[in-house]
């Protein structure tokens, strides 16, 4: 029994003893730098001019964040800014060192589609620690697009007292791991740290994204880099912290979560038309959706907009362009439209397309309309349309056929489209039914080449029935 209780007692005390140490070297891993005092930020004297005056124009302008900036409203945040680097966390590969704040700051960029890299912030004094916090950001970032680089931030005190090539050996240890898992990696640090620390030939590799502080109207860094982080004061609506602010020299990166097609356009007549098109998104569902439209394609106006009420994904869309929608169409004339969707006011755009109102001139002479009511009951009344070609080659007719039936107002009764290869045969016949005894006066029928390209091959031929 005795035995037992000693070595229950070893036991508890082995966890006890565990749980503390992992305690202590949490509390003991607090940022002391150029900005950190025992993990708390410091206010850095800044220049007093907030004018942008550097090397090149920038292409972005962004910010980093980390716990330290609380919980973000990132809708509020969208809009104001360009792209966010957010710290995963700092340190070895432990769970107690992830940032508090990385999965709310991921998730929401992911879900806004704001383009976002990450950063962790660096106690590596060996290489094997290197290799704790490689494996500590690949950890983390699993299931998210990174539009931006992986940085390691170099400025605690632990890396100062090493030398220049035990500081290279720690950066290119970090930064291979990271390239040989297919990401983009950089290093950050301030000035003072790239002109007097970071000067191993290590830290020429042209492959890996330079990231310099200096807080200052600009930046006087000499050698190259694509990111500037030009205050720690900086402003964001959203955030009610003072927040790290950056300007981004490489390429303009847009995620572009909203894929927006101009399909078709069909049931046309003289004066109606029916357009339409798909939004596919992968980040924040559409605000609004809609249509531009004109007689130009220089100028269009918006004459259709809506908004998705469901889940669907992606999103079918179609517009009305008749009297009823108060668009007032002319026979036989061009007219553009274009889809569009917009998030958070960023508005994203199909290509533009046109089609053409039928002709409402004479019937063609060349073509014979043979019309008769083959029944007629009090439920139901059907009808055979037989159309002769005379005096036309094969290739003049080929294409779709657009029947439009319509009562003796000219009201449009139903509307027929489909196909036509009257190579081998002189007549196109079409029978239909229409129910509700609605007695149809004429038929319309027009010819052209396809839906997708609604060019007339002939005038439009009128059926009446008698």
């Amino acid at each position: 029994m005795t035995l037992k209780y000693i070595l229950k007692f070893l036991c508890l005390f082995s966890i006890a003893f565990s749980l503390l140490t992992i305690t202590a070297n949490a509390e003991e891993l607090k940022e002391n730098s150029w900005r950190y005092k025992n993990g708390i930020p410091i206010q850095t004297e800044e220049s007093d001019s907030n004018e942008l005056d550097s090397f090149a124009t920038p292409t972005m302008k962004g910010i980093d964040v980390s716990k330290h900036q609380g919980v973000i409203n990132w809708d509020s945040v969208y809009g104001n800014i360009d792209y966010a680097i957010i710290r995963c966390g700092y340190g070895n590969d432990d769970i107690t060192q992830d940032d508090s704040q990385w999965y709310n700051n991921a998730n929401a960029c992911t879900r806004l589609g704001i383009p976002f890299g990450v950063y962790i912030y660096s106690y590596a004094d060996t290489t094997d620690k290197a290799v704790s916090e490689a494996q500590h950001v690949l950890r983390l970032i699993q299931g998210y697009n990174l539009s931006f680089p992986i940085y390691l931030d170099m400025e605690d005190k632990v890396q100062a007292v090493l030398s220049d090539s035990e500081r290279g050996n720690i950066a290119s240890v970090f930064c291979n791991i990271i390239q040989n898992e297919g990401y983009k990696v950089g290093i950050y640090a301030n000035k003072n740290w790239w002109t007097n620390y970071l000067t191993d030939s290590a830290f020429n590799n042209s492959l890996w994204y330079k990231w310099v502080a200096q807080y200052n109207s600009s930046c006087t860094y000499s050698g190259n880099y694509t990111m500037w982080q030009y205050t720690s004061s900086g402003y964001v609506n959203g955030i009610n912290t003072n927040v790290d602010m950056n300007y981004w020299y490489g390429e303009y990166i847009d995620v572009n979560p909203v894929t927006v097609n101009t399909t078709m356009a069909d049931s046309i007549t003289e004066s109606n038309a029916t357009v339409r098109g798909t939004v596919a998104y992968s980040g924040q569902k559409p605000n609004e959706v809609g249509i531009y439209f004109g007689t130009s394609e220089n100028s269009m106006s918006k004459v259709a907009n809506d908004v998705i009420n469901h889940n669907k994904n992606p999103f079918d869309m179609w517009y009305d362009l008749n009297d009823e929608a108060g668009l007032y169409l002319d026979s036989n004339t061009k007219y553009y439209w274009q889809c569009y969707a917009i998030v958070n006011g960023k508005e994203y755009k199909g290509e533009i397309k046109s089609f053409t109102t039928l002709n409402s001139s004479k019937p063609i002479k060349s073509i014979v309309c043979n019309s008769t009511v083959m029944k007629s009951t009090k439920k139901d009344v059907s009808y055979m349309l037989e159309v002769a070609i005379t005096n036309l080659s094969a290739e003049d007719i080929k294409g779709i056929v657009i029947i439009v039936y319509r009562d003796k107002n000219g009201n449009i009764i139903k509307i027929h489209n489909g196909d036509i290869d009257i190579a081998y045969n002189s007549k196109l016949i079409h029978s239909d039914s229409i129910n509700g005894y609605t007695t149809i006066s004429r038929a319309d029928v027009y010819f052209f080449e396809s839906l997708n390209n609604l060019v007339p091959i002939s005038n439009n031929l009128e059926c009446n029935f008698n």
